[in-house]
């Protein structure tokens, strides 16, 4: 017979928590990273497909 404190209890690990890199903001469609770009006062900058898929679309705005 189990006892029942035991199968609730949390199990935690040792290990250091993982650190990584911030990734760059991207947005859906292009109009939304136009909105994006004017709200933010972005005066020199290109949209950039960053998908891997020709039909999806995963944009980021890179600043010139």
């Amino acid at each position: 017979m189990r006892m029942a404190t035991y199968d609730k209890r949390k199990r935690t690990s040792n290990k250091p928590s993982r650190t990584r890199a911030k990734r760059p903001k991207t947005f859906k469609s292009a109009d939304s990273a136009k909105k994006y770009a004017e709200v933010h006062n972005f005066k020199n900058y290109k949209l950039v497909n960053i998908s891997a898929s020709k039909n999806k679309q995963k944009i980021k705005i890179v600043l010139e």
